[in-house]
């Protein structure tokens, strides 16, 4: 029986702040990154922010789905 190395802990990131959320997508998913470029390159593509990099690699959910939780923070926090 092999265990894996572990740095620590994520912390939880609340959707609404953006590019901090998709960014920490990127660091549960993007395996052997060494530095930002590492998680904003999806098929030798540098994107300009981590969101782009999140769509393009594709495992997070169809696109409605996105919206739809956005959505449902925004109108929750703008109160």
């Amino acid at each position: 029986m092999s265990q894996g190395f572990c740095l620590g802990r994520m912390t939880y990131i609340h959707p609404a702040t953006r590019e901090l959320y998709f960014h920490r997508l990127l660091l549960g998913h993007v395996k052997g990154a060494t530095c930002f470029d590492d998680l904003s390159i999806s098929f030798r593509t540098i994107y300009p922010t981590f969101q782009f990099a999140c769509r393009t690699l594709g495992p997070f959910g169809d696109v409605k789905e996105w919206v739809e939780a956005f959505t449902r923070v925004i109108a929750t926090t703008s109160l």
